[in-house]
């Protein structure tokens, strides 16, 4: 029974203390909203509630890191608008009893501000194939109280916003190729993040891709030109745009279905292709398999051209022969060369037709192969060797011809004779020209040099 009574005492007591001193109950400090943390731009109220009494009993402020922020006013709520870094910090309020001047502060409130947020979009994948679909999350510094905004735009459509069904659209599934981006928004008035990052989602065909070529030769020479084309199988009706990629990188400013160039040995290695649908950028085939080109360094050779080379190459070889003989036969003699071709002849003309040779000659000089075959025909050549300014002393040996022969193989083929004439220049007076008929004193070289059969050929064209 004592006991009873201490106890009813002790707490009269109590009560008497809190009710002397005006604390019966602590302040109570509250913000809203109620977040962790706050962003530029953003607004903040708070909330101060001495716990007695009512609002007008009271005279409130509002203390910042131990620093009077707000003086005293009659009003429990204050707001911040538009916060900046600077209103970070930590915060408490107090109340001063209008009655009794007695006062009391409340509990202390850390408020975080950073600057404005951007959103965030990842994606399951950024590829998926014609009827399937992904799903799209989008986030803002993993902070709360956020609704999200979606958008999408293709290369073709400029970026409008996602009708949606859920409030928060925090997660959306999307089954169409194109560029899709986020933003949050919460508060009231609404408060906007940033916009996110793009997400590009790329639809995939499943029509299979091939690469030919026109010419499909099995080897490419160097300057040649060769076309390669992008097949889309079962998508013939479909306007395409292509991108080309060679090594694995892009060929750059090449879009239709056709790549048409000229080779050369860079030109080697790996080709493949990848289409879009012209009205959709985000649409598109695989990449094709890989077609290979080897180049080759010298050029293609024409097969009707090998015969004329290489008749052209002997006719040039027998003409150096011929003039490095008379040009030895001219350092020998010590006296300058004047060449004269006088005539070139055709199988079919005769003998008697040669200037300056007739029949007697000609059966005198002709050698014993012309003998063998008189059918064939003769080319002469006459060359004329003769004294510039320069007397022929009596030791000297009387002028000489030199003949040259040249054979081409054959019974038709027609040979060759190069004739030689020394003479000499006297003061005041020339010799005439020798006949071509030699004298007993004349001495005559024979050279015969085969040449082949398209020689005859090339001569009577």
């Amino acid at each position: 029974m004592m006991d009873h009574s201490f106890l009813c005492v002790l707490g009269l007591f109590w009560l008497y203390t809190l009710l002397c001193t005006g604390h019966t109950q602590g302040a109570v400090l509250t913000i809203d909203p109620n977040w962790l943390t706050f962003y530029t731009g953003e607004s903040v109220t708070f909330i101060c509630d001495m716990k007695e009494g009512t609002n007008t009993d009271w005279e409130y402020r509002i203390l910042k890191d131990g620093q009077e922020s707000v003086t005293y006013n009659s009003h429990p709520l204050y707001e911040l608008t538009l916060l900046h870094i600077r209103y970070k910090g930590e915060y408490r309020c107090c109340g001063l009893l209008k009655t009794s001047h007695d006062s009391k502060c409340s509990n202390k409130i850390f408020l975080n501000v950073r600057d404005k947020p951007r959103a965030e979009v990842t994606a399951g994948t950024t590829t998926i194939s014609v009827g399937g679909s992904v799903t799209l999350s989008c986030s803002v510094d993993n902070s709360a109280g956020w609704k999200y905004q979606w958008f999408r735009r293709t290369s073709h459509t400029s970026e409008y916003r996602l009708k949606t069904n859920d409030e928060q659209n925090r997660t959306i599934s999307v089954s169409q190729g194109g560029i899709y981006r986020c933003r949050g928004e919460r508060g009231d008035p609404a408060y906007y993040s940033d916009m996110s990052n793009d997400a590009s989602i790329n639809i995939i065909f499943s029509n299979q891709v091939v690469v030919t070529r026109q010419p499909d030769w099995p080897q490419i020479f160097s300057g040649e030109k060769i076309t390669l084309t992008c097949e889309i199988q079962g998508g013939e009706t479909t306007e395409w745009m292509c991108v080309w990629r060679h090594l694995g990188s892009i060929i750059p400013q090449i879009s239709s279905k056709q790549f048409t160039f000229t080779v050369s040995e860079l030109s080697s290695g790996d080709y493949q292709c990848q289409c879009e649908r012209r009205d959709d950028s985000y649409s598109s085939t695989k990449w094709s398999e890989a077609i290979r080109l080897s180049v080759s360094a010298v050029s293609r050779p024409e097969s009707s051209s090998f015969p004329v080379l290489l008749m052209v190459g002997s006719v040039i070889g027998i003409i150096l022969l011929i003039f490095l003989l008379l040009l030895c036969l001219c350092k020998r003699s010590k006296d300058l060369c004047c060449i004269r071709w006088i005539q070139s002849q055709s199988s079919s003309q005769s003998s008697s037709s040669h200037p300056g040779v007739n029949q007697n000659e000609t059966n005198q000089y002709s050698s014993p192969l012309h003998d063998a075959d008189e059918s064939r025909d003769v080319t002469y050549s006459l060359i004329e060797l003769k004294h510039f300014g320069k007397k022929r002393r009596h030791h000297e040996p009387e002028e000489s011809c030199v003949y040259s022969e040249v054979k081409t193989g054959t019974a038709e083929s027609t040979p060759v004779y190069a004739e030689i004439n020394h003479e000499n220049k006297r003061k005041g007076k020339r010799k005439n020209k020798r006949k071509w008929s030699p004298a007993a004193g004349d001495a005559a070289v024979y050279s015969e040099v085969g040449l082949g059969a398209a020689l005859d050929n090339n001569a009577a064209m």
